[in-house]
């Protein structure tokens, strides 16, 4: 398989590409998963207790 290149794409490693929209979004993106990665970990913990409740019971 060969890969070929756009070349109508060019990019200079001292342009910046994003946005502020860009930074936005990936803030955004970055808060929602640390709520669902605390959610996770509630959940999973209040798992982990019930069973052990239950062993001690």
């Amino acid at each position: 398989m060969r890969v070929q290149r756009n070349p109508t794409v060019k990019v200079d490693a001292d342009q910046n590409l994003t946005t502020d929209a860009d930074r936005d979004l990936i803030t955004t993106v970055a808060e929602t998963t640390g709520r669902v990665a605390a959610k996770v970990s509630n959940v999973i913990d209040s798992l982990t207790g019930a069973f052990k409740s239950r062993r001690k019971g």
